[in-house]
């Protein structure tokens, strides 16, 4: 499951390895999507993929309008037309 961390600005999907996030900063009423961090071990795993779009369900589900910044979350929100609507 992933969690919204709202004081350190954070979607954190916890493994036993450490935990993987999603940082985000929030301006105009818009959350931007500033970078996406999975521990070196599990890298190239598909970790990164599902941390990424568990973030983007949350963010659907609660109707946020969001930026995706990262160059990661880029390729992830380009690689599923599903999440369009709310990352742009």
């Amino acid at each position: 499951n992933i969690i919204q961390d709202k004081e350190n600005q954070r979607f954190i999907l916890s493994l036993e390895e450490g935990g993987a996030y999603v940082k985000y900063v929030w301006e105009d009423n818009k959350m931007y999507l500033t970078h996406a961090q999975v521990p070196p071990s599990l890298r190239g795993k598909g970790i990164g993929q599902e941390l990424v779009e568990k973030t983007f369900d949350e963010i659907e589900k609660q109707e946020i309008q969001a930026k995706a910044i990262c160059s990661f979350v880029r390729r992830v929100r380009n690689s599923n037309g599903k999440y369009q609507k709310y990352i742009d």
